[in-house]
């Protein structure tokens, strides 16, 4: 509840969210997940499974899915993958390998998670996702790290377009 409260209900209304749904021992086509977005039903569903930790960062994290969905002319996914070093190139999906780890990288190099190498769309939601569950790990990490600082900054232009009083 402290986590939903970080947002005010006119940032949900913006960003057209409407239910957000608790379940145990999430699947979405059969894959075992910590949480999905469905925007078109402007619905996030959440696995209670997850440890706490987990639980709130996926929160946030999917919480930025709706975001992206509502306002995909304010995303520039090319400007977004123009601050990645040259030679790094996405997966084809966020599922396409299971090496992807949650977990905070200590040699970012422009990433936050291993999950934010996935695709664009993924990179986006776990900088969030950190941005509002552990924003001193973030300054930290963005002071050693120019790519995770520009990123960093673009998530909170995109949020202040919102919200401008948001706080991470």
């Amino acid at each position: 509840q402290r986590n939903l409260n970080r947002y005010s209900d006119d940032f949900f209304r913006k960003i057209k969210l409407k239910y957000i749904i608790l379940c145990s021992e999430l699947k979405i086509a059969g894959i075992p997940t910590l949480g999905f977005a469905n925007p078109e039903m402007k619905t996030i569903i959440l696995n209670t499974s997850s440890n706490n930790s987990n639980f709130v960062r996926i929160l946030h994290h999917e919480v930025f899915h709706i975001i992206e969905h509502s306002f995909k002319k304010k995303l520039f996914s090319n400007s977004w993958r123009n601050l990645n070093s040259k030679d790094f190139k996405y997966s084809e999906c966020s599922t396409c390998s299971s090496k992807y780890s949650l977990e905070k990288i200590y040699d970012s190099k422009g990433f936050i998670s291993e999950y934010a190498k996935s695709t664009i769309s993924e990179d986006m939601a776990e900088t969030f996702s950190f941005m509002m569950s552990d924003y001193n790990l973030v300054l930290d990490m963005i002071g050693k790290d120019q790519i995770l600082d520009k990123k960093t900054m673009m998530i909170k232009n995109i949020v202040k377009n919102i919200d401008n009083n948001h706080q991470f």
